[in-house]
């Protein structure tokens, strides 16, 4: 599902003033309002841990699915082999994926780096030409897909469409480029992406997750679609067998890189941490990460970075990244004076946007 951006909403509450009411039962209000079973949340200062709370049965240190807050352990991968040399962030693509060159149609697919895909600007537009990585059964079925997906016959596919703009030109936010972006890691380290990733960036324990009931973990939570949701056919099936969406409707395994991660609260929050400080990435690079992309107008307070949204501020830049999809909302927020979060959830709103709105207020309250 395309990641909301709230980044503006960030900028207007930095200056928010403190409620007198406990936050944990601040929280314990929104979840019960929005129909949400279960929640982690860890909020840091400067490292360390001022608020920690799990609700609902899980425990602080329980697993949910992240969605695309996986986006930016994807890029931290990426920007790490640059750091050692073995690519660079304006390579083509095409450079990387050579099995997958000659499906392609659109010669403007040649101009498209690896930059581009770090920033949504690779040329594909959800909005106007659909998310394979999130392909129906009903979709998989009209165009003789396998079922369950398989993830390089949908790149394959999908590299045969024309792209929606030119590559680099503005901001579309694509599930398929950071698909594309796990294929690199690989071709480049000869690893399975979550082998690398779990390695370099994240620990050894880090997993990906399930898409079916019965793949989940030890440790990990129940997932819940939004009330009164209608179930759908799984994917997993080649004749229709209704599901509810969160185990079956879409398949994760095709969406590794881009929203395949399961983590803790504490272990995300961290994660955030230790990307703002400059403990996985360099000086350099980190800036390289977080610089205004050269398509937005130079006045612009708020844009996509590398894998991170940034909000500049009077004291630096706040960094954010959300992510959902049925049966799941995950955010991580760093502020410039070393306020840091972690907040997952075991459900999905309908509106999710207004939902990530409420928690914002109140987390960011929480910021003295």
């Amino acid at each position: 599902m395309k990641q909301t951006i709230t980044n503006m909403a960030i900028a207007a509450l930095l200056a928010a003033p403190v409620l007198s009411a406990e936050p944990a039962a601040q929280i314990e209000a929104l979840l019960k309002k929005w129909r949400i079973p279960a929640a982690s949340i860890t909020v840091l200062h400067r490292g360390k841990p001022v608020f920690t709370e799990a609700y609902g049965g899980a425990k602080l240190e329980s697993l949910f699915r992240i969605a695309s807050v996986s986006k930016p352990i994807t890029a931290t991968a990426v920007l790490l082999l640059s750091e050692q040399g073995k690519l660079k962030l304006d390579d083509h693509i095409l450079d990387y994926l050579p099995q997958f060159r000659d499906a392609i149609t659109d010669i403007r697919l040649r101009n498209v780096t690896i930059r581009h895909l770090l920033e949504h600007s690779g040329g594909w537009d959800e909005r106007a030409s659909g998310d394979p990585v999130f392909a129906t059964y009903e979709a998989l079925k009209e165009n003789g897909l396998s079922l369950p997906p398989d993830r390089d016959e949908i790149i394959a596919g999908w590299l045969t469409l024309p792209l929606d703009f030119e590559p680099g030109s503005r901001y579309a936010y694509s599930n398929f480029g950071y698909v594309l972006l796990g294929r690199i890691i690989e071709h480049v380290t000869g690893q399975p992406y979550a082998r690398f990733t779990a390695t370099h960036v994240l620990d050894k324990s880090a997993q990906q997750a399930g898409t079916l009931r019965e793949e989940r973990i030890e440790g990990e939570v129940e997932y819940f679609d939004t009330p009164d949701a209608p179930p759908a056919l799984s994917v997993f099936s080649s004749q229709p067998h209704a599901v509810a969406r969160p185990y079956g409707a879409f398949s994760i395994a095709v969406q590794d890189s881009a929203a395949g991660w399961l983590a803790s609260s504490p272990g995300l929050a961290r994660f955030l941490w230790r990307l703002s400080q400059g403990k996985i990435l360099k000086k350099q690079t980190l800036e390289e990460m977080l610089r205004r992309p050269s398509f937005y107008p130079p006045d612009s307070q708020a844009w996509y970075g590398l894998g991170i949204n940034v909000v500049q501020t009077p004291d630096g830049p706040a960094l954010e990244h959300t992510g959902a999809f049925p049966g799941t909302v995950a955010e991580i927020v760093h502020l410039p004076n070393g306020f840091t979060y972690a907040a997952l959830f075991n459900s999905m709103p309908a509106n999710y946007a207004a939902f990530i709105a409420e928690l914002q207020t109140t987390l960011l309250q929480l910021d003295e």
